[in-house]
């Protein structure tokens, strides 16, 4: 009786051993794994844009920065007009930094960039203003969950509106989600969810 006591628990030993030496010789000859993050929507950094300039660039050359993303239109919509003024104010004061602010407009047409540029001038350089062809802009509003929707008004010198939602996007630099914020969230309570997500350095 007294030598099953002392038996077992010294092949429970043993085999516990045997298999950590194996297990270890293996892991030290081949190293650990690195599992490589792939981009959920890796077309999407390819996509070609305008902007202000009328220069064609890519998302993936604006991924240096944090970005607030908003899609809208500035023809008919006050509150449109509502977030890009928060946008504005955000620039001017040059705050949060190492913070893009990214208007995508839903309506290239009529969201003319000399209406943007007195928006977002010299003294606002940190805002860029996008606009996508069609198909990409499809595919950008999906990506974010925008639901827009054109009707026409045949009875309107504005001959069609444009039905969105309104919400901002705060991204990491290569444009994933970090949260989404209604426009009539306070300034301050915005630079606050922007700041402690830069904190944790995604």
């Amino acid at each position: 009786m007294g030598k099953n006591r002392i038996i077992l628990p010294l092949s429970v030993f043993l085999i516990a051993s045997l298999s950590a030496y194996f297990y270890t010789g293996k892991v030290q000859k081949d190293g650990p794994t690195v599992v490589e993050e792939v981009h959920p929507l890796p077309e999407l950094l390819k996509l070609r844009v305008q902007n202000l300039k009328a220069e064609s660039i890519t998302l993936e050359s604006l991924n240096e920065d944090y970005k607030l993303i908003y899609f809208g239109q500035l023809s008919a919509s006050d509150l449109d007009w509502e977030a890009v003024l928060k946008m504005q104010r955000m620039a001017l004061q040059n705050f949060p930094k190492q913070l893009s602010l990214i208007f995508i407009s839903l309506d290239p047409t009529r969201d003319t960039k000399a209406k943007l540029q007195k928006l977002f001038g010299q003294s606002a350089k940190n805002v860029e203003v996008l606009y996508p062809r069609e198909n990409d802009l499809l595919y950008l509003t999906k990506a974010y969950g925008v639901h827009f929707q054109v009707s026409n008004l045949p009875n309107s010198l504005l001959n069609y509106t444009i039905d969105h939602n309104t919400w901002y996007f705060l991204t990491t630099p290569d444009y994933r989600i970090l949260g989404s914020y209604p426009i009539q969230i306070a300034d301050e309570r915005l630079e606050k969810e922007i700041i402690a997500h830069m904190k944790q350095k995604h």
